[in-house]
Order: structure tokens, then C-alpha cells, then sequence
């Protein structure tokens, strides 16, 4: 083994002479570049910051968005439902006089062998303010969809009767007329709304 000659408290002198100029060299850079050191720590606790108040926003944005889809679809839900038994009961005793039955899909018209309760007609939902001005105000408006929950004919239903029209919802929609076993009717052809088509 190699043995060094130097006396120990010699040797203990410089090993702290060397650790005060590491110390030294150190406490220097760092007194020097303190406030380079401090703008970098202050931008980032800004940063820091800014991100808690964005996510805040987004948090609060989406409550937002909750509630106002919670009030709309508790609204809708104050339109009456009808069971489909009392409606087919109801349309077979007095017939069509007094009542409207309104188609409210989107998108059930685009194939040729569509179907629909028989004596419906077609509402669009997007172009209700123009279509309105034609419904008769003395029949009560019977309304159906396909979507999950009805949730298409009662937001029509729900906009109709704001402006003084009775409507009521028929519960389960066209499925569940279909799967109670009554008559069915061929969307005439001049109601099949066609897809754009686009030529090659």
C-alpha cells in the first residue's frame, strides 16, 4: 500500500484549506447569480400559479356546464309522458280529430323503407322557429323519437308548449310503439329526406 509521507496535521490543513475554497467558490456564485436564481424560482412559482388558476376556471366551467344541462333536461322532463297502450287506446276511440302526431327524428327519413306511426308528420327539429307557424293550435301534439330517454321529442315538446301548444311525449318513442304490435306506415316518398349525395 501506498503511504504518504505528509504529516497528518499538514495533510488535516490543506483538506480544509480545499473544502473552505469549495465553500468559498461556491457561496460566491451563488451571491453572485442570487438574483438570476431568484427571478427563475419567482417565474416559476408564477407559473405554478397561473396553472392552479386555469385549472380552477376549467373546474368551475364544468360545474357550470353540469348544471345547465341538469336544469334543460329537468325542464324537459316536466313535458307528460304517454304510454304507448293509452295513446293507441286514445287514437282508436276518438280518432285523429283532436290530436297530432309528430315524427321528431333527425335522421329516420334518409332510407326508402322508413317507417313511422301512421298519420304522423314530420317535424325538423333544427328548423322548428319556421315550421311552427303551422301547427294548429286546437289538437294536442303527440311527439316521438328514437333517441335514448326520448330526449329529442322532449326538448321539442318542451319549446312547443313555451309558446302555448299542448304537447305530450310519447314514452319509449317509435320502438316501443313497434314493439306493442301496432300499425306501421311507409314514410310517404315526398317526406324522405335525402343525403346529399357527391359526384366523382
Amino acid at each position: 500500500l501506498f503511504r504518504s509521507k505528509m504529516p497528518f496535521l499538514q495533510f488535516l490543513g490543506l483538506d480544509f484549506l480545499g473544502a473552505s475554497a469549495y465553500a468559498l467558490a461556491y457561496g460566491a456564485v451563488g451571491f453572485i447569480f442570487r438574483d438570476f436564481v431568484a427571478k427563475i424560482v419567482s417565474g416559476f412559482r408564477a407559473a405554478g400559479h397561473a396553472v392552479e388558476i386555469v385549472i380552477i376556471i376549467a373546474v368551475i366551467a364544468f360545474i357550470g356546464y353540469r348544471v345547465s344541462l341538469y336544469w334543460k333536461q329537468r325542464a324537459d322532463r316536466v313535458v307528460p309522458r304517454v304510454q304507448v297502450a293509452e295513446l293507441a287506446a286514445k287514437l282508436h276511440a276518438e280518432g285523429t280529430g283532436k290530436i297530432l302526431l309528430a315524427d321528431v327524428r333527425s335522421h329516420g327519413y334518409y332510407s326508402a323503407g322508413a317507417v313511422r306511426i301512421p298519420g304522423s308528420i314530420r317535424i325538423e327539429p333544427n328548423n322548428l322557429t319556421a315550421e311552427i307557424k303551422t301547427f294548429p293550435r286546437n289538437k294536442d301534439i303527440y311527439l316521438y323519437c328514437t333517441c335514448r330517454g326520448e330526449t329529442t321529442s322532449a326538448s321539442v315538446a318542451h319549446l312547443l308548449r313555451k309558446q302555448g301548444f299542448e304537447t305530450f311525449v310519447i314514452a319509449g318513442g317509435l320502438t316501443a310503439w313497434r314493439k306493442a304490435g301496432n300499425a306501421l306506415e311507409t314514410v310517404p316518398q315526398s317526406d324522405i329526406v335525402h343525403l346529399p349525395t357527391f359526384a366523382r
